[in-house]
């Protein structure tokens, strides 16, 4: 019965640690979406035109392009 128990514990152990793994990932790469996507949205900003009330959507590495042209 003393062997029994501890198997039990070492099985027991085994299946937290793999739990405390699958838990860490899961919780990263919800992160990693989170900052894909936030990335993705960051791919457009609002540039003046003519005035401040003329605004259109603009490509950032367009505006990038455009300011080390000048």
């Amino acid at each position: 019965m003393e062997t029994f128990k501890k198997v039990l514990k070492v099985v027991a152990i085994i299946a937290s640690i793999a739990a405390a793994a699958a838990g860490i990932y899961f919780a990263v790469t919800k992160l990693l979406e989170k900052k894909k996507l936030a990335k993705e949205n960051e791919t457009f900003t609002f540039t003046n035109v003519e005035n401040d009330l003329d605004f259109i959507q603009t490509p950032i590495e367009q505006v990038e392009d455009e300011a080390i042209a000048q």
